[in-house]
């Protein structure tokens, strides 16, 4: 059982980062893609600046909040200028709600047991969780670490994550789960009995309008998973900046599986919530290029780092593998 939980474990955490290593929901190519639609700024002159380093800290950094209005009018206007995308989202984030009393209870009763792990730390308080601590302190510190080394990339990626992050909170927690209003799903859907307050094991108890909740205390602050959308909208801005979608993708899917032991969301809210948090961090980069006048969007090299799953089935022992190629 130990190794099947392992093997589980090593699955999931694969399946997540190549399912979420897709185009984003309103930023389908990629900034410098041929055809790659913007919503503003589109007779706006570039400056004649080719690179990124040539950029003083001050500019990058207020760059970073001289974007914010586009930002908002970007994502908000999400929908009405990428109608197609949205209603297949929304056909999609369906068809996982039909099955969500199989992917749910499966996500329960084996993956959840299989990841069994917490991420150390001594806690955290309020609205934060350890893997918030984690998140954050992880930014910041690549932060300070790119001033001291003068690597503007850095800064600007995790800038441009911290921004995403804050945009996740507002649409994500504030707007979207106020209006879907879906229950929480009981933390054992395999059990026979009767849910326990404010949760169901019924996946369409949708509708339960509530005002914008900040801590979760209405009943239907299921969807989206807002944790998946502030991870993976970080992971998708890392993957713009540096070109390689392994090591964000798998950082965000680690962060997410310390998360699930609390079994607070039905599968498609993590589904949904990092969907929507690819296109939250893909928008972000795009408006703080054109603010910039510059393209940041890095193809990956031939040098790359990659992450792989870990397996020991003798000492009973997983983990990952951080593989440099050049």
């Amino acid at each position: 059982m130990k190794i099947l939980n392992l093997r589980l474990f090593a699955l999931s955490s694969f399946v997540f980062a190549v399912l979420f290593n897709s185009k984003p929901l309103w930023a389908q190519k990629s900034p410098n893609e041929p055809g790659h639609k913007s919503f503003l700024h589109a007779k706006k002159k570039k400056k004649k600046i080719k690179e990124l380093e040539d950029f003083s800290q001050s500019e990058l950094f207020k760059a970073a909040f001289t974007s914010i209005p586009n930002d908002f009018v970007n994502l908000s206007l999400a929908p009405l200028y990428y109608p197609l995308e949205t209603l297949t989202f929304a056909g999609s984030i369906a068809g996982l709600a039909l099955l969500d009393p199989i992917t749910t209870r499966l996500l329960q009763d084996r993956i959840s047991p299989a990841a069994n792990y917490k991420l150390p730390g001594a806690g955290a308080s309020g609205i934060l969780t350890i893997e918030d601590l984690w998140f954050y302190g992880t930014l910041g510190g690549w932060y300070f670490t790119s001033i001291a080394l003068e690597h503007n990339r850095g800064q600007v990626a995790s800038m441009l994550a911290v921004k995403s992050s804050v945009w996740s909170f507002l649409y994500a927690q504030l707007i979207i789960k106020s209006i879907a209003g879906r229950t929480r799903p009981d933390p054992d859907l395999s059990s026979s009995k009767s849910a326990v307050r404010n949760r169901t094991k019924n996946p369409w108890d949708w509708g339960n309008v509530h005002p914008p909740d900040f801590q979760n205390k209405y009943k239907g602050t299921s969807f989206p998973a807002f944790h998946a959308t502030t991870f993976f909208s970080a992971a998708r801005v890392f993957h713009l900046l540096y070109g390689d979608p392994w090591i964000p993708y798998t950082a965000a899917t680690l962060l997410q599986l310390s998360d699930i032991r609390r079994h607070l969301h039905w599968f498609s809210d993590f589904v949904a919530g990092a969907w929507i948090g690819i296109g939250i961090g893909s928008a972000v980069v795009e408006e703080y290029e054109r603010e910039i006048g510059i393209e940041l969007y890095k193809k990956q090299k031939k040098t790359s780092l990659s992450l792989f799953p870990y397996i020991s089935t003798e000492k009973q022992q997983y983990g990952v593998v951080l593989l440099s190629r050049f």
